[in-house]
């Protein structure tokens, strides 16, 4: 029960009238994903056939029961004393009712194929949840590829701004004759490059929307959806990202894994009972009128107790158990494989996790230099101190960086909701963040 509080958190969430927002944060397009998502149908629907199936291995804990009736009517020619043949008709009519339990099937395995069954529903809850959080990690790395590249954009454009800025002290400098032509054409190429640069973040920013379009399912030519870049979380600090603790016993396509092999173990003990009987009983009634008021009073009335025992069967049964026991071998290696290569998984994230966050903690120190020696060199320039390459350095430095700190951030926030993912954790939305700014 615990568990399905994971998934139920994000559907409960599709009440939101998204018709007339502009934008949407991270919890909103997951919202979108899992209303859009042809993997989560699937997931539903084995769901529900795993429902069924539980439902039909129940059912001869009850008795079946059969009613039949049908009428005739026949012709038959006789001989009669003129040589002729006469052709009386008889009428008949026949009403039957008939009820089956099921005592003992193969040695009770109709009790092991209970059991199986429910197994196998839990496996299928649990592949639709884990479905599930795939998803919201696939979402959440699109997501924060738009918030970068609209960071980035908005990056570029004020690295143009700024060249402009600089060609007009050049070219202020250049008429009072303290700068040199070739100063201004330095300008001016800078101012070109970094136009360049914005145009090919605007393409980059189309792409990342069309990624993001895609994993929500939406069409982009009739969505008008646009994420919100102030709906974006700080990474955790160091000391957060280090006490993350690996435990995958919460991942659940581990728990389904585990309920596979036990499936598995039940079919192999179910297929290994083959070789015991069935035992049968059965009762009906039968009636050439169907007459309500004398019910018991007419009518034959029968019961049978029936016990079958298939002596051999061709070595059919044979084949059967070393089918289940290679099934069985085969379901507990995979789930071994899978509680490793999950388990270096998380480690390897939590390791890229505390890198990255310790990359961004420095790239935001570099920023923060990188613009305070931009002011300088602008100062400096000014009064005559540099030369304008100085500058020109400067400014290429501070872009650097600014896409280094975007570039650290998105990878810190991605990794952190690989990991949630893979220790069976939904990331932190940024709705969290806004609450708690709001408080």
């Amino acid at each position: 029960m615990k568990k399905s509080i994971v998934v139920c958190f994000v559907f409960c969430f599709g009440v939101f009238a998204f018709e007339d927002a502009d934008s949407l944060d991270l919890l909103e397009w997951i919202v979108l994903a899992n209303e859009n998502s042809t993997l989560l149908t699937l997931a539903s629907a084995d769901v529900h056939s795993a429902e069924a199936s539980y439902l039909a291995s129940k059912a001869f804990l009850y008795p079946g029961i059969v009613f039949s009736s049908s009428v005739g009517y026949k012709w038959t020619s006789t001989p009669n004393l003129s040589d002729g043949f006469d052709y009386p008709d008889q009428q008949s009519r026949q009403f039957s009712l008939k009820a089956s339990q099921e005592i003992f099937s193969f040695g009770g395995s109709s009790w092991l194929n209970i059991s199986s069954s429910r197994h196998s529903l839990n496996a299928a809850e649990f592949t639709m949840q884990a479905t599930s959080l795939s998803l919201v990690s696939s979402l959440v790395e699109a997501y924060y590829g738009v918030t970068k590249a609209i960071h980035m954009l908005d990056s570029a454009q004020r690295a143009l701004d700024r060249s402009i800025e600089h060609f007009v002290i050049v070219e202020n400098m250049c008429t009072s004759g303290n700068a040199t032509e070739l100063e201004l054409l330095q300008a001016e190429i800078q101012i070109n490059s970094d136009n360049l640069s914005l145009i090919q973040q605007e393409t980059t920013l189309a792409d990342a929307y069309a990624l993001l379009y895609q994993t929500t399912g939406l069409n982009p030519d009739n969505c008008s959806f646009k994420v919100d870049p102030e709906a974006i979380l700080q990474p955790l600090s160091l000391e957060e990202v280090e006490n993350f603790a690996i435990d995958i016993s919460g991942n659940f396509g581990i728990m389904a894994s585990e309920e596979n092999t036990v499936v598995s173990e039940y079919e192999s003990s179910i297929s290994e009972r083959l070789y015991w009987p069935s035992l049968t009983a059965s009762g009906g009634w039968c009636n050439g009128e169907l007459d309500f008021d004398e019910f018991f009073r007419k009518g034959d009335w029968d019961v049978s107790l029936a016990l079958n025992w298939t002596l051999f069967d061709g070595f059919n049964r044979e084949s059967s158990i070393q089918l289940s026991r290679a099934t069985l071998l085969h379901s507990m290696a995979s789930h071994k494989a899978l509680l490793n290569n999950t388990l270096i998984s998380a480690s390897t994230a939590k390791t890229n996790l505390v890198r990255s966050t310790r990359s961004w903690q420095i790239t935001e120190n570099l920023f923060e230099l990188r613009s305070e020696n931009l002011r300088l060199a602008t100062e400096q320039y000014r009064l005559g101190n540099v030369p304008f390459q100085t500058l020109l350095d400067a400014h290429t430095a501070l872009v650097s960086a600014e896409s280094t700190v975007e570039s650290s951030r998105t990878e810190c926030l991605v990794g952190e909701s690989k990991l949630s993912v893979l220790l069976g954790q939904l990331p932190r939305m940024a709705t969290e963040s806004r609450t708690r700014e709001t408080e």
